[in-house]
This record gives structure tokens, C-alpha cells and sequence, in this order.
């Protein structure tokens, strides 16, 4: 009869099976982590502007990528309003003006938000209605001065400006205005200045330019200003980016403040994608196609000057590549509550099994005890026969005989070859049983001879 398999058996096998199918596991587990999501979802900005048809290029040429089913882009007033859509998880990428020193924008109210890459500067534009003279510029009075609207980034340099200068302090009116909105104060003289912060060549500077609507000024105090202001860097509109409404070139250069426009993202967004996205932007096709100057001429070194947030480890592998572990950190991070599930399960496989063997020795040993105690009882019948055995006691002792064998092979059935050799009791009880064996074999070995004996004489007495 076959030996009944017990559960630390099935635990035997469930574990090697485990075992082998684990290099299978990891290799699908890494294979998932390490694939970019299929969906990405970029921040943009106003209808129109700059923000808005950069994140469209590169949405467009990620769909252009099978790694990514669907790329969407959505509009949004600027940097601020991108800021709350990132935090809420509504987009996965975004494109922010850096610069805030405000103390809003330095709380730990974006801790989700990390840094990807800088994407091109942003240049201060002081413009000025043509009807203001020098001395009217250089004694502030501009009557109405437009800054960025709350949700645009023009708002951090219009506020950094307007407490630069002091404006609230001055008969000047601070109002708050879209680029439409400036474009039409100008247009109708009702704006004596504004401050905004875009990329050289703007089409809407270009246009207020051209038209003659309003005049490109130097950033005054500048120096003063980048010493309070650490985020902006010193810069100067080329003489010749913009014409006048009389078809000339500007005579000079217009000294002003520049700041980056910044690609971030979420420090939850996956490796990969992050780093598909930046593989795109660093590409030169797109650089190119997108005019972007800065950062196809100097590379590395001006996509990491002056970061707003934390660097998102993926964009920091990217771009310091020979500090890559071997084993990414990341893949270490999210299988952290896996490992340490499988570890645990392991642990608790081991304790169960060690329970289970431990009470299927006892088990054994208590099976073992029957035996033994058995035995004894057989001793005990048997030394009651001695000779001159009956039929009956003849059958007596042989059934003993059987039943001793029959102990002895459940015994043999019921241990491993191990246990036989490392359990002392076992050896014990099987010593046992040979020696009453022999010791039943002997008295009807004695007793074959004595009979005939006995008849011999008998006969021999008769005679």
C-alpha cells in the first residue's frame, strides 16, 4: 500500500514549482515596470501661444512613437493653472515659467512636482506706450501698468517688477491682463505700460511693435533686480529681433532679465516614459523644428541650469548616464512591497512546514509507541509457552510471528530512510521486533525437534 502523501509534500512541491517559475515572474514583472504608460497627457497653455503650440509638437511626434497609444494636450491659462492640474493628476507633463520667489511657490505644496528639463528662455519685455517720454519712464509714471493675469507665469515677473520699482507706492494703476487683453489696451492707448515674459520673436511683441503701438525699453535697475531675483539670468534682445513702424531695425540691444520655460512632470510618472519624452525634446529634428536654441547649442548643461524642483531621477539617468546603477533603483522601489510580500510568504511557508513536520514526527512517535507497547504485549503472551505446545499454541505463537512482521513493515512504510537513520527509537522498536521474532522462531524450531525425539522413546519404552 502506497505511503499517503501529507501536506508537507503538496508545501514541497508548490515550492518548486514557485522556484522555477520565478526567473519567468521577474523577467514579466520587470518587463511591466520598464514599459512607458500608453497614454500621456501634456499641460499646454493659452490658445495660441507659445506653450500651446510647443507641447502640440511634441505631442504630435510622440504619437509618431508605437510605445505611446495616445497623446493628448491640454489648454490651460499658464503656469499656475498647469501647476494645479499636475498636483491633481489630471496631466501627466507640463510646461511652467520658472522664477517665483514667492513664498506660495516655495512652500511644500509641490512636493509631487518634479523637474524634467529646461526647454528655452523666456526674455522680460518692458514695452511701453510710444507717447511715454524717457523722463516719464524713469520717474514711473506710466498710468496704467499691465502685469500676467494669477494663473499666468507673466504674473511672477509682473509682481517680482511691480515691487522692484515700487509701482504700488506710485499714482500708478497695477491691472491685471491676458495677452488679448494688453494687446487691445495698447492698440487703443489705454495702457501707458506692461511687463511680460516671452521667447524671442514673439509674434505678439512683433506684432505691437510693427504697428507701432508700443516700444521696446531696457529692464531698468536690472543688475539690482537679478541680485534680489536668483532664478532670473541677464539678457538682451538682439538688435533687428523686432522691426519699428517705420521699417527700421532697433539701433541697439535692449538690456533686459531672461527666465526658463520648464518641463516637469510628477515624481510618480515612470521611468521610461520620462525618459521617452525626453529623448524626444532632446532630439535634433525636434530642436530644430521648434526653434529651440538654447538648448540644442548647449545641451545638458542648459537643460539642468536653475531647476524650479527636484530633479525626477529618470531626467537625472538621462542626463548622468555613468552614475546608473546596475540594478535601477526605481525597479527596486516599486518591487519593494512585492518582495516583501514574497519574503514574508517564504518565512511563513517555512514556519508552517517546520509546524507540520514537527507534528507529523510526533504523530509517528505516537504510532510508534502503539507498536512498541504491542511488542511488549507479545513478549509478555509468549513467555507463557515453554513446551509441550498444542495445536492451538502452536497456531498461537505463528499468528504472533505474522503479526510482529506485520508491525515491522507498517513501521518501514510509515518512515523515510532519514528518519530510520537519525531516530534512535525506530532502530530501537526494529531491534526489538527481530529479537522476539527469533526468539517465537526458536521455540518452534525447538519444539520441531522435540517431538520427533519424544516419539522415539515412546516407541522405544513400548517395545
Amino acid at each position: 500500500m502506497p505511503k499517503k502523501r501529507g501536506p508537507v509534500f503538496f508545501l514541497k512541491v508548490i515550492g518548486s514549482i514557485t522556484l522555477i517559475a520565478l526567473p519567468f515572474i521577474i523577467h514579466f514583472l520587470i518587463s511591466w515596470l520598464m514599459t512607458p504608460s500608453t497614454v500621456v497627457r501634456l499641460a499646454g497653455g493659452p490658445d495660441g501661444g507659445r506653450y500651446q503650440e510647443l507641447m502640440g509638437s511634441l505631442a504630435n511626434t510622440l504619437r509618431d512613437s508605437t510605445q505611446f497609444r495616445k497623446v493628448t494636450v491640454t489648454s490651460s491659462l499658464g503656469t499656475y493653472e498647469n501647476l494645479r492640474l499636475l498636483n491633481n493628476r489630471e496631466v501627466d507633463f507640463a510646461l511652467i515659467q520658472s522664477g517665483s520667489d514667492a513664498e506660495s511657490d516655495l512652500s511644500n505644496h509641490h512636493h509631487l512636482v518634479a523637474f524634467v528639463s529646461n526647454v528655452y528662455p523666456e526674455m522680460a519685455h518692458f514695452i511701453v506706450n510710444p507717447s511715454l517720454t524717457d523722463e516719464q519712464i524713469r520717474n514711473r509714471s506710466f498710468g496704467r501698468f499691465a502685469i500676467g493675469k494669477k494663473d499666468m507665469g507673466d504674473s511672477r515677473l509682473g509682481n517680482a517688477f511691480v515691487e522692484h520699482l515700487d509701482l504700488r507706492a506710485t499714482a500708478t494703476e497695477i491691472v491685471e491682463l491676458d495677452y488679448s487683453e494688453i494687446k487691445q489696451g495698447f492698440n487703443r492707448s489705454e495702457l501707458g505700460a506692461a511687463i511680460i515674459s516671452v521667447g524671442l520673436g514673439s509674434t505678439f511683441v512683433d506684432q505691437l511693435v510693427t504697428q507701432g503701438k508700443c516700444r521696446l525699453v531696457s529692464f531698468p535697475l536690472r543688475d539690482a533686480f537679478l541680485q534680489k531675483h536668483i532664478a532670473y539670468s541677464s539678457g538682451s534682445i538682439p538688435k533687428g529681433c523686432y522691426i519699428n513702424f517705420n521699417g527700421a531695425e532697433e539701433n541697439e540691444n535692449v538690456e533686459s532679465v531672461m527666465v526658463n520655460a520648464q518641463l516637469i512632470t510628477r515624481l510618480d510618472i515612470p521611468a521610461t516614459t520620462v525618459n521617452a519624452v525626453l529623448k524626444t525634446v532632446h532630439h535634433a529634428g525636434f530642436l530644430k523644428q521648434n526653434q529651440l536654441l538654447e538648448l540644442y547649442q548647449n545641451g545638458k548643461s542648459y537643460a539642468l541650469k536653475k531647476p524650479d524642483f527636484s530633479i525626477h531621477p529618470a531626467a537625472d539617468r538621462f542626463y548622468n548616464p555613468s552614475i546608473r546603477p546596475f540594478i535601477n533603483p526605481e525597479l527596486v522601489d516599486a518591487t519593494e512591497g512585492i518582495r516583501s510580500f514574497v519574503f514574508s510568504g517564504l518565512i511563513g511557508l517555512f514556519v508552517v512546514a517546520r509546524w507540520l513536520k514537527i507534528r507529523s514526527a510526533r504523530k509517528h512517535a505516537h504510532q510508534l509507541d502503539e507498536y512498541i507497547v504491542r511488542l511488549l504485549e507479545i513478549e509478555t503472551e509468549q513467555m507463557q509457552l515453554d513446551r509441550n505446545y498444542t495445536n492451538s499454541d502452536l497456531q498461537f505463537l505463528e499468528d504472533r510471528l505474522d503479526e510482529i512482521t506485520k508491525l515491522r513493515s507498517n513501521a518501514l512504510r510509515e518512515f523515510t530512510a532519514h528518519e530510520l537513520k537519525d531516530d534512535p527509537a525506530i532502530e530501537c522498536f526494529i531491534s526489538m521486533s527481530h529479537a522476539l521474532s527469533e526468539k517465537i522462531n526458536s521455540k518452534l524450531t525447538r519444539d520441531a525437534i522435540r517431538k520427533p525425539n519424544q516419539t522415539n522413546e515412546n516407541e522405544s519404552n513400548d517395545v
